[in-house]
């Protein structure tokens, strides 16, 4: 069986889970579009046309408006958070890394707080390290986050999820990520 992680390819969060799954088997996704560069040296790019981004601007509006955010009036903003809808359609669970927001309404800073909030609308199951508080989350079925009492174990993923997150690691983030993820 193929195993599939869908990314944006983007330096930070997105690099080093890229390094990491292809390091454990993993076919890396990385989702991209026309005059857009991909950071990590490791997996195969999917580049979208201006249509299929197009085509998700409805989910887009969707997810700003349970965000509070106003819709990207920068072509580039909002090419790159249309690709971000193809990094979660389709997959099984979402991974990610950064800060959370909002803890009750599965809000997370940056760009990577669409997609978890794309998750969180179609009942996405979400695992979340916010490295600020050094502690794994999740929501299941659109609901709240949750502290996990234990790291994730990669064995128990299915085998199409999506790595998404900050570009910004700090402190032992990357070390965390690592030792959670290692080759089985």
């Amino acid at each position: 069986m193929t195993k599939i992680v869908h990314s944006g390819g983007a330096k930070g969060a997105d690099s080093v889970f890229s390094q990491i799954f292809v390091n454990n088997g993993y076919q890396v996704i990385h989702h991209s579009f026309h005059n857009h560069n991909i950071s990590s040296k490791t997996g195969k790019v999917l580049i979208h046309s201006e249509q299929e981004l197009t085509n998700n601007k409805k989910i887009l509006t969707v997810v700003c408006n349970n965000i509070n955010k106003k819709y990207p009036n920068k072509k580039y903003i909002e090419s790159l958070l249309l690709r971000n809808t193809f990094i979660i359609e389709g997959t099984r669970l979402v991974l990610g890394v950064g800060k959370i927001i909002d803890s009750k309404k599965c809000i997370v800073e940056g760009g990577t707080g669409y997609g978890v909030m794309h998750a969180k609308l179609r009942k996405i199951p979400i695992i979340f390290f916010d490295q600020f508080i050094k502690r794994w989350m999740y929501s299941v079925n659109g609901q709240q986050f949750i502290e996990l009492n234990r790291q994730p174990n990669l064995s128990n993923f299915p085998s199409v999820f999506s790595a998404i997150g900050t570009r910004k690691l700090i402190d032992n983030t990357v070390q965390e990520l690592r030792i959670c993820f290692q080759k089985e």
